[in-house]
């Protein structure tokens, strides 16, 4: 089981430790990066447990989810297994929490192009793409892959052809003209931000007195 895994990978880490501890420097750093793997993939498992607690339809155990092995793993393989919702729920858990936005955009790439994307944008535009930057090149590589992805529906006619075609480009480009709004507003509204500065706009010279 799953927990059963757990435990065994705890119980590795717990001794890596205690070995690190009596060896040298050298040897120490080595088992130090091990004991880093086992505990990656320990949290991997955990967030399996945690997603597999929370979900009704309960994920199915198979080969891809036995051979995680950290949790980018797990992160890819719910993506490539369409399980979007599971995602969402352990990014905003708090073991997914500890994860820079830019693991999940990267795994946004991964999504495949065949799979109906009604069921991937509330994830990957609500969330997603709000946590990158306009100048993320991730934003970047995630609008080159939804214009694929939607070439593919129109190409091949699958899930509603032009239909979801349109809808994706749509949503995702409404989702980053409103993360370029948010980041306007909140440099327009940065109080570091004044007159005195070197970004200020110049103001109009005013004639001196001894003008003619």
């Amino acid at each position: 089981s799953i927990q059963e895994i757990i435990l065994a990978l705890n119980a590795m880490s717990m001794t890596m430790k205690g070995v690190a501890n009596a060896l040298n420097a050298y040897n120490s750093q080595r088992l130090q990066e091990m004991k880093a793997k086992i505990d990656d993939r320990h949290t991997a498992m955990k967030g399996l447990r945690f997603l597999t607690g929370l979900d009704r339809d309960k994920i199915s155990i198979n080969d891809p989810y036995l051979g995680i092995s950290s949790t980018s793993d797990l992160i890819n393989v719910l993506v490539s297994q369409e399980a979007f919702k599971s995602v969402e729920r352990f990014q905003k858990s708090d073991l997914g929490k500890n994860f820079a936005p830019d693991v999940y955009a990267l795994t946004a790439l991964n999504i495949p192009t065949n799979a109906d994307p009604r069921a991937y944008v509330p994830w990957l535009c609500d969330i997603v793409i709000p946590s990158l930057s306009t100048g993320n090149p991730l934003l970047e590589s995630i609008r080159i892959w939804c214009c694929k992805a939607a070439d593919n529906f129109d190409e091949e006619n699958i899930v509603c052809g032009l239909d979801s075609s349109i809808s994706l480009l749509k949503a995702v480009s409404k989702a980053t003209a409103r993360l370029s709004v948010a980041e306007n507003n909140a440099f327009v509204h940065n109080p570091h931000i004044n007159a005195d500065s070197d970004i200020a706009l110049d103001k109009p010279e005013t004639p001196s007195d001894n003008s003619s």
